[in-house]
């Protein structure tokens, strides 16, 4: 909730040039990783989505939870994402085989559609027994990056490329995170699937980023 609502949706707007999926912000105890909470909330006048997710869900949590953040830049551990030395396996988006969001009228969610069309950078991720399998239609490189946090990790774009893609991708979900031996089929870890489905590189370094920095947050005491 604290990355979105400071982040994507920090203007009252769906920024598109910004993460997503944002990564998670750093600092903070370590509850604020595993608790969840249910939110039923009401405007007092009519609302947009991005408005409610941005600076209404602020307001929330700095009265409810004492929410207190603030940005910096800093060196921090991170991947980053090349195209493989053999050329990459990036499938070209065809023209018009997805719509392009609305900002006043999505609210990202998976499988979201407009007139009967995909949308293009609404990412659709299902189970399949052991499997985890992400769609992705009429994203960038940079845009995809955003979506995928191996080891909770963000993911830098260095590839370069500028073009629109399609992305499929299916990774191994057990709990060794291994490759399941008994499954002729190529499933594997993320990082590996990124590179034999994608053509695309994944190496752990260090680099000069923006973060969120959880300064202050207290727990709920009653509803």
């Amino acid at each position: 909730m604290i990355a979105y609502a400071y982040d994507t949706y920090s203007n009252g707007k769906l920024d598109l040039t910004k993460p997503l999926a944002p990564a998670p912000p750093i600092g903070g105890p370590a509850w604020v990783n595993s608790t969840r909470y249910m939110i039923e909330a009401t405007s007092g006048t009519p609302q947009g989505g991005a408005m409610m997710r941005g600076p209404m869900m602020q307001a929330l949590l700095e009265e409810r939870f004492q929410v207190k953040v603030h940005w910096e830049t800093k060196e921090a551990p991170a991947y980053f994402l090349t195209a493989d030395k053999n050329g990459t396996k990036l499938r070209a988006t065809e023209a018009e085989s997805c719509q392009k969001p609305d900002p006043i009228k999505v609210a990202l969610s998976p499988a979201l559609s407009q007139d009967g069309k995909p949308l293009c950078m609404g990412p659709i991720m299902t189970q399949r027994g052991p499997l985890t399998v992400f769609d992705l239609r009429g994203a960038t490189v940079t845009v995809f990056s955003t979506f995928v946090h191996p080891d909770g990790l963000p993911v830098i774009d260095r590839t370069g490329l500028t073009g629109a893609y399609d992305f499929h991708l299916e990774w191994e979900t057990d709990a060794d995170g291994g490759v399941r031996n008994d499954d002729p089929s190529p499933h594997m870890t993320m990082i590996l699937a990124i590179g034999d489905q994608l053509g695309l590189r994944l190496n752990r370094g260090k680099g000069k980023r923006e973060v969120l920095v959880i300064d202050h947050v207290e727990r709920l005491s009653q509803n």
